[in-house]
């Protein structure tokens, strides 16, 4: 793969352009002074980024061609970022980003030389959030709608791999959730966060065996439920809670302990409700924001909690 000039000198005042090679992305980065020289790579609607790039999946960048100042052999890494992005030792910059994820995520990179290797420079990295021309998604369902109020959240989770119809021409919009159907969304969660992909697919002869498997050894359970009953919306929501990590379900909401008007805090499962409130991946059944924790959910209000739980972005804000 040939390189672009990617100097890194110490320098008061410098403007240069690195270009990815056949014109992928054109950079414009401002040099400062040591120790923190910040270079940005940034998707935008104003630079020749390759439609199937997008959104989709960060372009591999070498960033050692070209290095200068200091003294070679130099050492790359992440200081900071996304879990799916990776950097190698030798400035490889590669990873896959979540088909859901609408927002610009970063990256700090680090870059040593073996001259001073307790001092370092940083790049930091810049996936944007500009998204390609859609292509229609080919809705294999027929009992989703374009007019249905779920129907992009549907469309955002069979994209991102996260979830399946009943059939292959249902996605029954109106069946209530399984515990088996929650493990199986929550591992994909879990491994689409991780990873940028998911991989897992149904076991035999149980088909949800393999998530199950796979939400024990990631800790995202740790106890059994009543496969194949129907969830209530306080089990799914302790199954959901455990999907991402901490960092991926900040809280943004107010809501003290006791405030959720038929979830005190002595109810099994208090814990991850709050959690999810305070994350605003749920928001209550209505005004007065009531979790009905005992009633199943559909399968056409999952498919919105699952945006909210791969987009921050799509996440609600309230007071309670």
């Amino acid at each position: 793969m040939s390189h672009g000039d990617l100097v890194l000198e110490d320098a008061t005042s410098a403007v240069t352009t690195f270009t990815m090679p056949a014109g992928a992305v054109t950079v414009e980065a401002v040099f400062k002074a040591s120790p923190s020289i910040p270079l940005t790579f940034t998707h935008s609607a104003s630079y020749n980024v390759p439609s199937g790039a997008v959104n989709t999946a960060v372009t591999t960048i070498d960033v050692s061609g070209g290095v200068a100042g200091g003294k070679a052999p130099y050492t790359f890494g992440k200081e900071s970022g996304p879990d799916w992005l990776s950097v190698s030792t030798a400035g490889i910059i590669s990873g896959k980003r979540p088909a859901s994820a609408q927002s610009a995520a970063s990256a700090v990179i680090f870059v040593k030389d073996s001259a001073e290797p307790s001092g370092y420079k940083t790049i930091t990295v810049t996936v944007g959030a500009v998204t390609a021309e859609a292509k229609p998604w080919a809705n294999p369902f027929t009992d989703v709608k374009e007019s249905d109020w779920f129907y992009n959240d549907v469309r955002i989770a069979c994209e991102s791999g996260l979830i399946n119809g009943t059939t292959a021409t249902t996605y029954s919009p109106d069946n209530n959730l399984t515990y088996a159907e929650a493990i199986k969304l929550a591992a994909c969660m879990h491994q689409l966060h991780t990873t940028g992909e998911v991989t897992l697919t149904n076991g035999s002869p149980v088909w949800y065996q393999s998530y199950i498997d796979y939400a024990k050894a990631h800790n995202i359970i740790a106890i059994d439920y009543q496969w194949t009953a129907q969830a209530t919306r306080a089990g799914y929501m302790e199954i959901f809670a455990g999907a991402l990590p901490e960092e991926a379900l900040p809280v943004i909401n107010t809501v003290a302990d006791g405030k959720i008007p038929d979830v005190p805090m002595t109810y099994p499962g208090a814990a991850a409700i709050y959690k999810l409130y305070r994350a605003g991946i749920v928001q209550g059944v209505d005004a007065a924001r009531n979790c009905n924790p005992g009633a199943g959910i559909k399968r056409s209000e999952v498919a919105a909690i699952l945006t909210r739980m791969m987009d921050a972005d799509a996440r609600v804000k309230f007071s309670l």
